[in-house]
């Protein structure tokens, strides 16, 4: 694709990657911030699915983030397409160009706003969405659980290293779950947009 496809205020087109099947489409990202000519952009389906991590919820040291660079960004972008992207400093001293969203990221959507539908691809790959077998209709009907990647400290616990915020199919911000689950990862990245 190697340029950026502006749909309307709303979503634009950059990279692609496997979403029906295994060739690669464009991927389709939802404006969640503009800032001047820099938009944050967050993928409008949730295109893969990975354990956020095995043992802690430390997000530089995470599965979920290795994957991201590993993985997903060499399929998803051309080095022309990675060159646009504008680096984000995270937490921790963290900065990545392609990072899961934390809870601050998702605070500019309302509750609606974060349900994301769970690809064919993704969901041959482990993401869940929510049931579509029941004949009755549903709004929710196909929408999957995604990682965030703030670490979930309770007070009575602050050592519990194992648990992340994640969201639910309705997009509910869940309290906690354990980091050793396959569940969806939703992109965030920035861009310059003249």
């Amino acid at each position: 694709m190697e340029k950026i496809e502006i749909i309307d205020d709303k979503y634009v087109y950059f990279g692609s990657y496997p979403q029906n099947g295994t060739i690669n489409e464009p991927i389709k990202w939802r404006i969640i911030k503009k800032e001047d000519n820099v938009v944050t952009l967050i993928t409008d389906k949730i295109l893969m699915s990975f354990m956020y991590d095995r043992y802690y919820s430390d997000y530089k040291e995470s599965a979920a983030r290795k994957y991201i660079h590993e993985e997903f960004i060499p399929l998803a972008f051309s080095k022309e397409e990675y060159d646009m992207i504008l680096p984000t400093e995270l937490e921790n001293g963290i900065v990545d160009k392609v990072f899961i969203p934390s809870l601050e990221d998702l605070s500019v959507l309302k509750q609606e706003e974060r349900n994301i539908k769970v690809t064919p691809y993704a969901e041959s790959k482990g993401a869940s969405g929510y049931p579509s077998y029941t004949k009755k209709e549903n709004p929710i009907k196909g929408n999957g659980w995604y990682w965030t990647r703030t670490p979930y400290k309770p007070p009575y616990n602050p050592k519990n290293e194992r648990e992340v915020y994640y969201v639910t199919y309705s997009g509910w911000i869940s309290s906690r779950v354990t980091v050793g689950h396959d569940i969806g990862i939703v992109p965030i990245i920035r861009l310059k947009i003249e």
